[in-house]
């Protein structure tokens, strides 16, 4: 069956101000003045101010205010996480941003668990904590790509479902890949400290 869809690159795409969407003459963190800007988040690389009308959640337009004074645009829209309307016919959900942290901080406990129930070296144990959130956030970049894919090809519930399931799959790769190195670790600190007594 053919989708009637067209691909997302032929109405939303990079132009001068920044990512435009066509069929809802609206931008998405534009980094010049537009006519109609939707802000994602309040970070000072996609909040900017100049913008004939704004819309953004509450907590965005709070940070801007602060940041560049009270009249830094036209006019303002708030909406709240979840809900969904229609700028021009285009829908537009204002939706929570996924930062990982989940996965991280779960990563971390379960490494900060196992790093001081089992009987391990000092340096394992030491590498387990350090190396939890590194890895937590390389597996979480790896999830992004498709994830992004997904919201762009596929409807939202199947998006959202892949974003959760994914999550969950890819803090359990990154424990079985932590619990692989430090087995490496333990076995070739045995196999010296046997060679080392050997010779002795």
């Amino acid at each position: 069956m053919t989708s009637l869809t067209p691909p997302v690159d032929t109405w939303l795409y990079p132009a001068e101000a920044g990512l435009y969407c066509e069929p809802g003459d609206f931008y998405i963190d534009p980094h010049r003045s537009v006519d109609r800007a939707v802000i994602t988040h309040g970070h000072g690389d996609h909040a900017r101010s100049g913008h004939r009308a704004v819309l953004a959640t509450r907590e965005t337009i709070e940070i801007m205010k602060v940041r560049y004074g009270a009249d830094c645009a036209g006019t303002f829209e708030q909406r709240p996480l979840g809900e969904t309307l229609s700028i021009n016919g285009v829908g537009v959900t204002i939706a929570e941003a996924c930062n990982g942290m989940r996965m991280l901080l779960t990563l971390f406990m379960v490494c900060y668990v196992v790093a001081f129930t089992l009987r391990l070296r000092p340096y394992v144990r030491i590498f387990l904590l350090v190396a939890s959130p590194i890895v937590a956030i390389i597996a979480n970049v790896a999830r992004l790509v498709p994830t992004v894919w997904m919201f762009g090809h596929k409807s939202q519930q199947a998006a959202e479902r892949f974003h959760d399931i994914s999550g969950w799959v890819m803090t359990f790769i990154a424990f079985l890949f932590l619990m692989g190195v430090f087995r490496l670790l333990e076995t070739e600190t045995d196999r010296k400290q046997r060679l080392n007594g050997a010779e002795a």
